[in-house]
């Protein structure tokens, strides 16, 4: 009976997520070159700095208890891998182009002042948490679109050309710790979490100016400043807001459980956006 139980407890947590679309999913278990998406809408991380900018086939999240979140070692051995984003010969880092599709273009619209929904995640463990450091970004820096990332050592979301918003609650991010750090936009509407907790809301996110040009990127703003400096791994955008039970199921998915719905019933439970 306790199996059975654990099977149904492991089924329902995956199925929390089974109304939100899989935009994009970067495991980045690469050995090297550009980074697949792993969502089914194809959307490849092109690799942009020549030479060792990115340090490929790195530990990934060790297993124990991060805030919420418990990483087992089966999700240590799922999640593989990680990448370095780090300092090359001539000084720059790496960071990933994804073109300008318009399954991301399309998540906030300027109309009402930013009207649109989304959620972003990525697991982190950063090498400085020195000034503003990007996990992705969209438009043009300063101008339009927005960014997500660290800000010294607490979360900063951007939109380009109207406000900065850091979490109400410091992250207290540490150098050579790992940490699940995410963010839900809700029509100009931003929650910050770090480890499957809450670091509180920002109800005026600036507005939105309408992305108008450049690509859009991980590991820096889109015009490839603002680089993140460390390792990074399992990176998400859905397109829709999750609730904290979902974002908590999102960040430590159990290998066992997705076998499993695989087989029939993960492409309702990470549909992609057609």
């Amino acid at each position: 009976m306790k199996s059975q139980i654990t099977f149904f407890l492991a089924i329902a947590s995956t199925c929390t997520i089974s109304q939100a679309a899989l935009v994009g999913y970067w495991n980045m278990n690469e050995t090297g070159g550009n980074l697949a998406d792993s969502s089914g809408n194809n959307l490849t991380g092109i690799k942009q700095t020549a030479g060792p900018g990115s340090v490929y086939g790195q530990a990934t999240v060790t297993p124990g208890t991060y805030g919420a979140l418990t990483v087992s070692s089966s999700v240590t051995s799922h999640f593989d891998k990680s990448i370095d984003f780090a300092v090359n010969t001539t000084n720059n880092r790496s960071n990933y182009n994804l073109g300008t599709p318009a399954l991301i273009g399309d998540l906030v619209s300027a109309a009402g002042g930013g009207t649109g929904t989304f959620t972003l995640m990525a697991w982190i463990n950063p090498d400085s948490t020195t000034g503003t450091q990007r996990i992705f970004g969209t438009g043009v820096g300063g101008v339009s679109g927005w960014a997500f990332g660290t800000n010294g050592s607490t979360l900063r979301f951007t939109t380009n050309g109207r406000q900065d918003n850091n979490s109400p609650t410091a992250a207290g991010l540490t150098v050579g710790t790992w940490a699940h750090i995410a963010m839900t936009y809700n029509n100009n509407i931003v929650e910050f979490f770090l480890n499957g907790n809450s670091l509180g809301i920002d109800a005026d996110a600036g507005g939105f100016n309408e992305e108008t040009a450049n690509n859009y990127r991980f590991g820096s703003t889109s015009n490839g400043q603002e680089q993140f400096i460390g390792e990074m791994d399992e990176l998400k955008i859905y397109d829709e807001v999750l609730s904290i039970s979902q974002i908590r199921a999102a960040a430590v998915p159990e290998p066992s459980s997705t076998a499993l719905l695989g087989l029939g019933g993960l492409a309702l439970i990470l549909r992609r956006k057609k």
